[in-house]
């Protein structure tokens, strides 16, 4: 790999040189294909205990509100969905005793969903399934798909790069994977 590749990566609209472009979808591939290897592994462990990918996901953003409840149409905007699926996942969610709905005090119309101890507990074990499986397709990655991979997705949130900043990253998962090889 080139030194500082990844920097054009982040530069598709204009690109007037055919290697660029090349470059750039080559990371999109990578990431691509990162992102969805993994998301398999996620929804097949919650399929495993019972939970549809969409219902895991809304489990996972409730959980992720902090401990503050969320609510509904926060489910909805958070798995872009329709409000009226969000509750429908809601409602499952809390028939499997996963979560509970209230209203709120402040607006009766508006209903608040928090995560129940057993829904802790099932995140927690689909979660310890999940590092296992990836772990191994972890292992199974290049360096050079890594990076293009970690270069795209940075890129996705809006951080820009410089030619030392990418040498660092670059430094950064080389260290990481020899301490864990070690």
């Amino acid at each position: 790999m080139e030194p500082n590749e990844e920097r054009r990566w982040g530069t598709p609209i204009g690109a007037t040189r055919q290697e660029d472009l090349e470059l750039y979808f080559r990371g999109i591939a990578s990431a691509r294909y990162a992102v969805r290897r993994v998301f398999r592994i996620v929804d097949d462990q919650a399929r495993r205990v019972g939970l549809e990918p969409l219902q895991h996901q809304a489990l996972i953003q409730v959980f992720g509100a902090g401990g503050a409840p969320l609510r509904v149409n926060d489910v909805s905007e958070r798995l872009d969905i329709a409000p009226a699926f969000a509750s429908r996942l809601v409602r499952d969610l809390e028939s499997k005793q996963l979560v509970t709905r209230e209203a709120s005090t402040e607006d009766r119309r508006i209903t608040l969903v928090r995560i129940t101890d057993a829904g802790r507990e099932l995140l927690s074990r689909i979660d310890r399934d999940v590092h296992a499986h990836v772990a191994y397709f972890q292992s199974q990655l290049a360096d050079e798909e890594r990076m293009a991979a970690l270069s795209i997705c940075a890129f996705y949130v809006g951080v820009p790069f410089e030619a030392e900043e990418i040498t660092a990253m670059e430094k950064l998962v080389r260290s990481a994977l020899e301490r864990r090889s070690a």
